[in-house]
């Protein structure tokens, strides 16, 4: 890691040159799927071309996409979904009370121990496309393979910037800009 705890390119070059000598040294077939999210490293010529030159072939997913494709995201969010159940049980339990780190660590375990089992994880990369005899998009739910409109996506932001630029400035009361854009886009919204 990088010393702002985030993965730059050093860092994911160092890491990805020690998992191919690991792969080199267990005679792993090549090339492999390496699996990865938007972070900006990513996009690193050198980065890229080091992947390439070495038999891993790098596969990003879509932004805000990860809990829909990438295994440890998907795992780590049905084991939040877990907790918050557990979290919201304790609370319940001891009204106007605090969560402090002393509840944290006695509910942490149990909610660990629902989601460590190998089971759970293997139904879980099984949504995620990930199965023993390898890539099944089949298995990914619908709902996310979702087309981007990115011409509409433009076309809404330049109405808002329209929007905004007709309005008088900000007053104190009425907040932030953030709080305009919400009401305009509240507004416009008729749901």
């Amino acid at each position: 890691m990088s010393p702002i705890m985030q993965q730059d390119n050093t860092t994911l070059l160092s890491a990805i040159t020690h998992l191919n000598k690991q792969l080199v040294h267990r005679r792993v077939k090549k090339p492999i799927c390496w699996l990865t999210d938007v972070q900006s490293a990513r996009f690193n010529l050198t980065v890229m071309q080091y992947a390439e030159d070495n038999g891993l072939e790098e596969f990003i997913y879509p932004p805000h996409t990860t809990t829909a494709h990438a295994l440890l995201d998907r795992v780590f969010h049905m084991w939040h979904i877990t907790y918050s159940k557990l979290v919201e049980k304790w609370s319940t339990a001891n009204p106007g009370k605090q969560i402090t780190k002393a509840v944290f660590a006695a509910v942490f375990p149990e909610a660990w121990d629902k989601w460590q089992k190998s089971i759970r994880v293997r139904a879980v990369a099984s949504k995620v496309g990930i199965c023993e005899g390898g890539i099944s998009p089949g298995n990914i739910a619908d709902e996310f393979f979702v087309k981007s409109n990115l011409q509409e996506e433009i076309r809404k932001s330049n109405k808002v910037k329209e929007e905004m630029a007709t309005l008088p400035p900000l007053t104190p009361e009425e907040g932030t800009f953030h709080t305009r854009t919400q009401k305009l886009e509240e507004e416009e919204d008729p749901c």
